[in-house]
């Protein structure tokens, strides 16, 4: 260990740090350096990270606040192909925060807990093209929501952003439908209203019609059974 003008040098097996001290304990501003390139740069409290400061590892980048030695408050941190810029709490992804994916073809905005979005939400996907707004657990849609884009707009339930469930879509060539869903497709009881008057009310299997219906013609003044 060497020291000079109030800046100190300590050598350790697989780092080094250059930084303040005070009686003997790291204090101030300061970075440690690993032998495999990862390294911290900011505030210390008794030999932790602590304040703001920048952290890079082999799989992400962080810049923001650490309490501790640990994540805590509000940063950003970049890891592969996902951006999160939001807080952190105890080291983990936790409150509100907006993560961009692959280049921000997916952007997710909502409150994170444990890592994962939980509770209201928005969810945009190949920028702007698909939107989802509702009720997110585990950063996945469940629950009531909306879907919207360029050729429908959905309003029902989900299953891990897959419409499962009630729910009503209007498309915007001007057909509509109403009943259930299962894993995005029609499935179980509905009513289909086409764009030119024609209803078809009954069973869905799959996304395909089947079993019982009632159906009505309007352009032929008829009603099937």
């Amino acid at each position: 260990m060497s020291s000079q003008d109030g800046i100190v040098v300590i050598r350790y097996d697989d780092s080094i740090f250059v930084g303040q001290e005070k009686a003997g304990v790291i204090n101030g501003w300061g970075i440690v350096r690993l032998n495999n390139g990862d390294y911290y740069r900011g505030q210390f409290k008794d030999g932790l990270f602590h304040g703001y400061g920048e952290m890079r590892t082999q799989s992400l980048f962080y810049k923001g606040t650490f309490v501790n030695g640990a994540r805590d408050g509000l940063g950003r941190q970049v890891s592969s192909n996902k951006s999160y810029f939001g807080f952190f709490k105890e080291d983990r992804k936790h409150g509100v925060a907006i993560v961009e994916i692959d280049h921000g073809k997916e952007v997710i905005r909502g409150y994170y807990r444990s890592g994962h979005v939980q509770g209201f939400g928005i969810l945009e996907l190949n920028l702007g093209e698909k939107i989802f707004t509702g009720y997110f657990k585990n950063s996945k849609l469940n629950d009531i929501g909306m879907e919207q884009c360029k050729k429908y707009n959905y309003l029902g339930q989900f299953h891990d952003n897959k419409k499962h469930g009630f729910g009503m879509i209007n498309y915007t060539e001007g057909s509509k439908y109403m009943g259930s869903w299962e894993n995005d497709l029609r499935h179980g009881h509905g009513i289909e209203n086409s764009s030119n008057g024609d209803v078809y009310e009954g069973s869905y299997d799959k996304g395909k019609k089947t079993g019982f219906c009632k159906a009505i013609l309007k352009e032929k003044g008829v009603v099937y059974v």
